[in-house]
């Protein structure tokens, strides 16, 4: 899966997609076939909501995610998470993350990354 930015338009969200889509996804197709080209089997889009927003503003987001997907030809749409499953499903997600449905809330300070985490990844 290519994982979409969509809070990088900020403050208008679907900014990233219609720009994506205006050109044709010529970008994501670029970024497809560099991925193919390291063996990679490029299947869908991921994306997460963008926050804050409204739950109209989430559910336009991943519409225009499952558009561009259609477009490209690509089948998995990786949207949603617990707090907006239920709109990534009505546009069209076939696979959503449930932690905190599942499991609870993260304690505090759990799955943070600090500075000096960060320090270690490149």
């Amino acid at each position: 899966l290519l994982e979409l930015n969509v809070e990088a338009a900020a403050p208008r969200f679907s900014g990233v997609i219609h720009r994506l889509a205006a050109d044709g996804g010529d970008e994501i197709l670029e970024r497809m076939e560099r991925a193919r080209a390291a063996g990679l089997d490029v299947r869908g889009l991921m994306a997460v909501g963008p926050r804050p927003a409204t739950r109209a503003e989430v559910r336009r987001c991943f519409g225009e995610v499952a558009r561009l997907a259609a477009a490209l030809g690509l089948g998995e749409l990786s949207m949603g998470m617990s707090a907006d499953f239920d709109l990534a499903v009505a546009e069209g997600a076939t696979i959503v993350r449930l932690g905190t449905a599942l499991f609870g809330p993260r304690p505090p300070g759990v799955g943070v990354v600090t500075d000096e985490a960060k320090l270690g990844c490149y």
